[in-house]
């Protein structure tokens, strides 16, 4: 993947300004039964919140002054609904996002025609519990392809042929034979270039629950570094939150804890040589005693420093040395964009959105398009340095589950 330079909103700072966080909310209908997704459906830039039915995908999209236009695309009957996933980009790369659906009997895509006003159906007759889905080029061939997390069986993924035909493969990318697999993060964590994932698991025998890291070989395979690297855990992971928290320009990680039968929350610090150090204790999550099975990461208040959010009503506020302060927000695991283009990153969950107060920090917003690789430029990271060192935002797909 080049780093180049889908609508993905990366917000850094200029002027820090230490602050607290609010939220204001407003309440709008959908008409979406399923799995809601925030991202730019029609390549206008501006962030769209996405929900669907049996029979339809329903489309908030968001206008420049703030507001929301609504419209229903009816839809040939999806063989499997989004109950366990959804995830959003463009593989066929006509500039329209289609849409990859994880039900806990099979994978359906809804793929968008040339210009957006109509969804085909594809639905596959294998059998997938799916858990977390993504787009990402899997093969480095440029291509968008897609990864799905199967729960009782070995990972399946989907390559792409550049022309929106997906072949199904098994195997490969997680193996055990009864699965395990809940959370999956593409990240380079080795800086080499090539996007690397990170396998949270769920419960059951030791092997099913250790928590897995796949080094990109850069030849289409990937090689379980888990051990080596520090992050082969025993815990109930389920998922996990991948970003530069102390803008050294590696690649930190929040191993979450979805129980405490097997191990607490660890904050884990890149060393910039292929291994991880925990750093939990002092941090604040060593003594947060929530659970949370969905963890991800963003920055909230615009200080420059990756904040992180699960699915409990608790927000940790990066303080930019590995410790973080909770703070109570109105909300739990909601889908997270610009959702009034003011640089501020709100939260949407049920028919409700939650509005970013801000502050007085400064922020920017850069646009991804691949040339050479997929059009959402899904892979690509963007660097920005400043006083506070440097700031690392991935451009991914797929960050939640159920």
């Amino acid at each position: 993947m080049k780093i180049i330079t889908i609508a993905v909103f990366c917000l850094f700072i200029v002027n820090q300004i230490t602050a607290q966080i609010s939220f204001t909310q407003t309440n709008i209908a959908t008409t979406g039964q399923y799995s809601l997704c925030a991202v730019d459906m029609n390549g206008d830039y501006l962030d769209d919140i996405v929900s669907v039915s049996t029979n339809s995908i329903n489309i908030h999209f968001q206008n420049e002054d703030g507001t929301f236009t609504s419209q229903d695309f009816p839809t040939t009957s999806a063989n499997y609904l989004p109950t366990w996933s959804i995830a959003a980009g463009d593989l066929t790369g006509n500039g329209y996002n289609d849409l990859l659906y994880g039900g806990g009997n099979g994978v359906t895509f809804m793929i968008a025609n040339e210009d957006g006003t109509a969804y085909n159906e594809i639905s596959g007759p294998e059998y997938v519990f799916s858990q977390r889905s993504n787009f990402v080029d899997i093969n480095n061939d440029g291509h968008l392809d897609a990864f799905v997390c199967h729960d009782v069986a070995p990972n399946v993924y989907y390559i792409n042929d550049g022309e929106g035909n997906l072949t199904f493969n098994q195997g490969g990318i997680g193996d055990y034979p009864s699965g395990g697999n809940y959370g999956s993060v593409w990240v380079d964590y080795n800086n080499d270039g090539l996007v690397d994932m990170f396998m949270a698991k769920c419960g059951g025998e030791p092997a099913r629950r250790t928590n897995q890291l796949f080094r990109n070989n850069g030849d289409g395979t990937f090689t379980d570094v888990a051990d080596e690297a520090g992050l082969a855990d025993l815990i109930q992971t389920w998922s996990a939150a991948v970003g530069d928290f102390d803008n050294d320009g590696h690649m930190d990680m929040l191993v979450g804890a979805s129980s405490f039968s097997d191990g607490g929350h660890k904050l884990m610090r890149n060393n910039g040589d292929g291994t991880f150090t925990d750093v939990t204790a002092g941090s604040g999550f060593d003594v947060f005693g929530g659970t949370s099975i969905e963890h991800a990461t963003y920055d909230f208040n615009n200080d420059g420093y990756l904040d992180i959010f699960g699915n409990s009503n608790i927000m940790f506020l990066n303080n930019g040395d590995f410790t973080f302060t909770p703070y109570v927000v109105p909300f739990s695991g909601a889908a997270i964009a610009d959702l009034n283009n003011d640089g501020f990153l709100d939260a949407f969950r049920g028919n409700a959105i939650y509005y970013n107060d801000g502050n007085a920090n400064n922020w920017v917003v850069l646009n991804t398009q691949g040339v050479e690789s997929n059009r959402n430029g899904i892979g690509a990271r963007v660097e920005v340095y400043s006083a506070l060192g440097t700031q690392i935002r991935d451009i991914r797909s797929g960050e939640g589950f159920k």
